[in-house]
């Protein structure tokens, strides 16, 4: 029986939360962020608690919940041709993640995946761009006047070290 509607995206986020633990820990562990409470519903109506749909559950977690608000969206389909018109879910999940992000004062980083579909994350580009050997290897589009970086996420956590990653919004 397929997997329908709340029940995907909540399995999204655990599958977010893995792939970012292992960027994180160089694939030793899956389990330092979780998801947060009401996977971020309580910070959207209350502004208390985590931004977002990840929050750290290890110490290691830290320095990246401490930098950016993670949204996690998953969706049948993305509508891509929407999103670059600045139209639609993702066009308008974008835009929440980017005012709670701009309220705390951290950077904001969107995971998206359309039903069998590469993941996809979406971020502000860089003060400091990526180096040669990881932007030829992570093909980022940039949309928008340059203004928000799109990559393929397995390929992004694979590929740039997290703590080059974080370096970049200093």
């Amino acid at each position: 029986m397929p997997v329908k509607g709340k029940q995907k995206g909540n399995n999204f986020e655990i599958e977010v939360g893995q792939w970012l633990s292992w960027w994180i820990t160089h694939k030793t562990r899956n389990d330092i962020f979780c998801r947060t409470v009401l996977s971020g519903g309580q910070f959207t109506a209350t502004a208390k608690g985590q931004a977002g749909d990840l929050q750290p559950n290890d110490g290691l977690a830290f320095p990246f919940c401490n930098k950016f608000v993670i949204e996690c969206k998953c969706w049948e389909y993305l509508y891509l041709i929407d999103f670059l018109n600045k139209k639609g879910d993702l066009y308008f999940a974008l835009k929440k993640v980017q005012e709670q992000a701009e309220g705390l004062k951290k950077k904001w980083i969107l995971i998206a995946r359309q039903s069998r579909k590469p993941i996809l994350a979406f971020f502000e580009k860089p003060i400091t761009p990526f180096t040669l050997p990881y932007l030829s290897r992570i093909e980022p589009h940039f949309l928008w006047s340059d203004s928000i970086c799109m990559v393929d996420f397995v390929k992004l956590t694979e590929v740039v070290p997290h703590e080059y990653f974080l370096t970049m919004y200093n």
